[in-house]
């Protein structure tokens, strides 16, 4: 059985722009690889609608969990798949550039802006929760 460890060093290992689908043809390979499509449809569905209902708080890194569930959906979905694949593309295109910056930064300002980052998004989450109440 492959490990979420494992699963993260194979998508760093693949080409970008072929990562997922190459993921998803081995998923499609593996045995009962319907049943696992819907499992992992389902299971990105419900991890993204955590990320959207914890982002009012802060604490919780949202951000991640929809893109969590984004990644397990497209292990399901040839069209997820494909989209995912074109997603990174056209990123690693427009935002190369801030990538190379981000990896060149030290731990501590990372730190610092994965917290401000935070902050921002739990403060407009609650902004928009004390609007809307």
């Amino acid at each position: 059985m492959e490990t979420p460890k494992d699963l993260v060093e194979d998508l760093e290992k693949g080409t970008p722009g072929q990562r997922f689908q190459r993921l998803y043809r081995k998923r499609q390979r593996s045995p009962h690889g319907g049943l696992k499509n819907w499992l992992f449809i389902i299971g990105g569905l419900l991890t993204i609608g955590a990320g959207v209902v914890t982002y009012p708080i802060p604490v919780i890194p949202s951000d991640i969990l929809i893109v969590l569930g984004i990644a397990l959906m497209s292990q399901g979905s040839r069209w997820g798949a494909r989209a995912l694949d074109h997603a990174e593309l056209w990123f690693r295109r427009h935002f190369g550039w801030l990538i190379a910056k981000w990896r060149r930064l030290p731990r501590a300002a990372k730190w610092a802006i994965y917290l401000a980052w935070m902050t921002l998004i739990g403060g407009l989450g609650y902004w928009v929760y004390r609007a809307l109440d």
